[in-house]
């Protein structure tokens, strides 16, 4: 006996774990629609391509009702990071660039960390943070930069 199966292709759940192959709803019987993710993968790809200013109005009103999801997410994600671990970062950095001392905005602020080990090291401004980047986050490089710059230079 079927405990799901899809009303556009008809692919069946036969056991607990053959639920895992339909969209998941609590509203349902098994938690589950009587529609498989493929089927509704392709339904909503067909949507998005035949409304795409309607989802791109969808998707920005979405993105601005949901701004602190999306920070405690990315920095989750990519840093392993709580935001209010993040937010005290910020004010122990006094909301400046742990490099240039620039003052941290919400649009210019980035979280720099090892790409080898992935730990935190602190937050940047883009200028600074890209300029690591450049430099390959490789210290020698960066007192070489440094070297370079008082011998030839206008910053004595």
């Amino acid at each position: 006996m079927s405990l799901r199966e899809c009303k556009k292709c008809g692919k069946e759940a036969l056991s607990e774990e053959d639920l895992d192959l339909f969209v998941f709803n609590t509203q349902s019987k098994y938690n589950r629609e009587n529609r498989c993710k493929a089927c509704r993968d392709s339904v909503t790809k067909k949507w998005d391509k035949e409304n795409k200013e309607a989802r791109k109005n969808i998707k920005k009103k979405w993105t601005e009702n949901n701004k602190t999801y999306h920070k405690e997410y990315n920095l989750k994600v990519n840093y392993n990071l709580e935001l209010k671990d993040y937010m005290q970062m910020l004010e122990d950095q006094d909301y400046k660039c742990c490099i240039c001392k620039t003052e941290l905005t919400s649009k210019n602020t980035h979280t720099d960390h090892n790409h080898k080990t992935g730990e935190v090291r602190g937050l940047l401004c883009q200028t600074c943070n890209q300029g690591l980047g450049l430099f390959k986050d490789n210290p020698l490089f960066l007192t070489e930069a440094a070297a370079y710059l008082l011998e030839k230079g206008d910053y004595r």
